[in-house]
């Protein structure tokens, strides 16, 4: 395998939009997988008192990769009422990205 220069690895190729299917909503939702700044945000949003609420932290997540439909901060109270599993499965695939076997890459 060849070595990357530092051009191309610094190049913005890795968070092109993805799919996410999902039979539990019945349908699919176009995200982008999440940078390290976007899990940082997500993370300061999510804390309170020092403490990480792990399942806020997937919210606003989802609400800050999420590109179809365009979702705000206002939706974390929402989503935080729909399927655990299946938001911790969209969370994962944001993080995972290209390697979540759950999604597939379209534009």
């Amino acid at each position: 395998m060849e070595l990357l220069t530092r051009e191309t690895f610094l190049a913005d190729t890795d968070t092109q939009p993805r799919i996410f299917e999902s039979d539990v909503w019945g349908g699919a939702l176009k995200y982008r997988p999440a940078t390290v700044a976007d899990k940082a945000q997500a993370r300061k949003k999510s804390t309170s008192k020092g403490e990480l609420d792990q399942e806020k932290f997937e919210c606003f997540l989802i609400v800050t990769c999420t590109v179809d439909p365009k979702l705000g901060d206002m939706d974390v109270d929402a989503l935080m009422k729909k399927s655990a599993t299946e938001i911790n499965r969209y969370a994962a695939a944001l993080i995972g990205g290209a390697d979540d076997p759950t999604t597939s890459e379209q534009q």
